[in-house]
C-alpha cells in the first residue's frame, strides 16, 4: 500500500576494539585479514548481507559470527566477544552515547538525524554502501482499487499532521509515504538488490 519510511543501517564497533573510523578499520583488516569478526542477526539476514556489501566495497576480509537474532548479536558486541556489527541507529545509539560502542559509518546517502556526527561511507571513501531497513504498509491480495487508493491517500495525508514527520525523523526514520505503484517498484528493486548480494557472495541458505 505504501512505503512508510527507511532507516539507513549503521556500522558500529566495540569501544575496546580501538577502531576509530572506517579508514582505521580497513587498515587493520588489511594488515590482519579475518582477524576481526562481526556479529549478525542470522546468516542471510540484512545485517549479514550489509556487512558483506561493505567488505566487498572496502576490499577487506572479516570473519562472520551469525547469531539467532539481532538482540544476542548486539549483546555479544557490547561484551566484546565480537568487534563489529551493522545495526539500525535506534538499536545502538544509546550504547554509542554511553561510550560502549563506536559508530563508524552510516549506510545512507546522507547522515542520520540520530547520528549527525557519523559520516556516510561515501564520506569515508567507500562508495556504493547505501543500505536500509524499511517499513511498509501491506494489505490482502486483490484489494479493490478504490479501497487501496483511499488507504494510501489517508496514510500520506497523515504525515502532514503537526509533529508526525518530526517524530519519525527524531526516531531515526526517513519518511517516504509512497503511493502503491511506487512501493511496488521499490519492492522489486529491493528484491533484486539482495538477490544480487546473495549471488555475489555465493550464499547458501542453512538447511
Amino acid at each position: 500500500i505504501s512505503l512508510l519510511a527507511l532507516t539507513p543501517l549503521i556500522l558500529v564497533a566495540n569501544a575496546g576494539a580501538n577502531i576509530g573510523s572506517v579508514k582505521q578499520l580497513i587498515e587493520m583488516a588489511k594488515a590482519k585479514p579475518k582477524a576481526l569478526n562481526y556479529s549478525s542477526g542470522g546468516s542471510g539476514g540484512i545485517t549479514h548481507f550489509a556487512m558483506e556489501v561493505f567488505l566487498k566495497q572496502a576490499g577487506i576480509e572479516v570473519t562472520h559470527i551469525p547469531y539467532k537474532g539481532s538482540g544476542p548479536a548486539i549483546v555479544d558486541l557490547l561484551g566484546g566477544q565480537v568487534q563489529l556489527a551493522f545495526s539500525t541507529p535506534p538499536a545502538v545509539m544509546q550504547h554509542v552515547k554511553a561510550g560502549k560502542l563506536k559508530a563508524l559509518g552510516v549506510a545512507g546517502e546522507a547522515r542520520s538525524p540520530m547520528a549527525p556526527d557519523v559520516p556516510t561511507f561515501a564520506e569515508s571513501g567507500v562508495a556504493n554502501v547505501n543500505l536500509s531497513t524499511w517499513y511498509g504498509l501491506f494489505g490482502p491480495a486483490n484489494m479493490p482499487a478504490d479501497v487501496l487508493d483511499k488507504i494510501a491517500r489517508t496514510v500520506i495525508a497523515s504525515a502532514r499532521a503537526p509533529g508526525v514527520r518530526e517524530k519519525l525523523v527524531s526516531d531515526g526514520l526517513e519518511p517516504v509515504l509512497s503511493a502503491p505503484a511506487d512501493f511496488a517498484k521499490f519492492l522489486r528493486a529491493d528484491r533484486d538488490q539482495w538477490l544480487g548480494v546473495a549471488r555475489s557472495i555465493n550464499f547458501k541458505a542453512d538447511k
